[in-house]
């Protein structure tokens, strides 16, 4: 008994004193809760490059020390543009190089990059066994193994094998002689194995006049393979059997000369009016995607969450486009809706607000709307 009053009568001199226990403080609390939630929601960024980041080969002012704060401060971001025709990690380098970033924890990695033909990774499930037609210059036939495309073949090759479908030029790397001979040798008939069940059109066409013919050929047969034109057109319920998926709906594009280029779109307007004259007026089937198309922005924001997770972040609570095209990036913006929110840059193509396609923000360049909501 005496044991415990004496433990008794230390203890509550030990709890008198208090000097071992920290005072309760309810800001620091509050402080440390709202930090906590800060950490759980956070901003993300979806950026356009030419007009944003980059203005040609030159980088915008303030661009590459946007990059570099938000790399600091963990908040994911991404690069969304209707550029492509190569790998992600080869764009990653000539972005970098061009902004200057040059150390290796604030460089633009490969999965901050989406180009116009990335979500077309999301289609590699429903095509994997199926023999996929790839449509586009530089490295668009790379890419699309890349992706898991196995029985990807690009239409250039496709034409070497099949040289008849296109004979106003011989196909890339045979010389005219050798096309000649083989025209004579051919019997003008494709291999059933060599049926094509879907186009991509990746990038814009290295070759026009022939990818145009054989894109007809494709969409115009009633099986995937090039030649049966007549069951097609004379039948009473037509059916397009091929599917046409392309990358960028752009029209029109700008680069350093003084008129505007055609992009894309132009080609998909040239493929939608040959195909009505050639089926008395059906209209082409297109599966679209690239900015402003809602397929495209769902799959960066899927990105963005995931970039999210990785940081730490359990919800975004904000995505803001930040772009200088009203027919694209604000666009795009406005009509995915929550939790996209428009950023109109005045450092691109646009030097005022588009009233057609207004952004909810517009900011001198990328770097003051940044700073102003991180």
């Amino acid at each position: 008994m005496l044991k415990s009053s004496t433990a008794l009568n230390a203890t509550r001199g030990f709890l008198s004193k208090g000097k071992n226990f920290p005072k309760f403080n309810k800001n620091t609390s509050q402080q440390l809760l709202t930090n906590k939630i800060k950490k759980q929601n956070v901003h993300a960024f979806a950026f356009d490059i030419d007009g944003v980041l980059l203005r040609g080969q030159t980088a915008i002012e303030g661009a590459k020390e946007t990059i570099i704060s938000l790399k600091k401060k963990n908040i994911p971001f991404v690069c969304l543009t209707n550029g492509g025709g190569f790998l992600e990690e080869k764009k990653c380098e000539s972005v970098n190089e061009i902004l200057g970033l040059n150390t290796l924890q604030y460089k633009i990695e490969p999965n901050q990059m989406i180009l116009s033909h990335t979500p077309f990774q999301d289609l590699v499930p429903q095509y994997i066994n199926s023999n996929v037609l790839i449509v586009g210059g530089y490295d668009c036939l790379k890419v699309a193994k890349s992706y898991g495309f196995n029985r990807a073949i690009h239409v250039s090759d496709y034409h070497y094998k099949y040289p008849f479908l296109f004979t106003i030029f011989p196909p890339t790397e045979m010389d005219r002689k050798e096309f000649k001979e083989r025209l004579k040798k051919l019997n003008e008939k494709i291999d059933e194995k060599d049926r094509i069940d879907v186009v991509l059109f990746m990038y814009e066409s290295d070759h026009l006049a022939r990818d145009i013919q054989i894109i007809m050929d494709l969409m115009v047969s009633n099986n995937g393979l090039p030649g049966h034109t007549d069951e097609f057109i004379n039948s009473n319920n037509q059916k397009q059997y091929c599917k046409l998926i392309m990358s960028n709906p752009d029209f029109l594009y700008s680069n350093n000369f003084n008129w505007p280029r055609f992009g894309q779109g132009m080609i998909k307007l040239c493929l939608q009016n040959i195909y009505k004259e050639l089926t008395g007026g059906n209209h082409l089937e297109i599966i679209q995607y690239g900015k402003p198309m809602k397929v495209t922005f769902d799959f960066c924001e899927k990105r963005l969450k995931d970039l999210a997770i990785s940081c730490g972040h359990t919800h975004i609570e904000k995505i803001y486009m930040c772009g200088d095209n009203p027919l694209a990036d604000i666009r795009g913006a406005n009509n995915a809706g929550n939790p996209w929110e428009s950023v109109l840059v005045l450092t691109g193509v646009s030097k005022e607000n588009d009233p057609i396609n207004p952004a909810k923000y517009v900011a001198k360049d990328v770097y003051s709307f940044v700073m102003e909501n991180i």
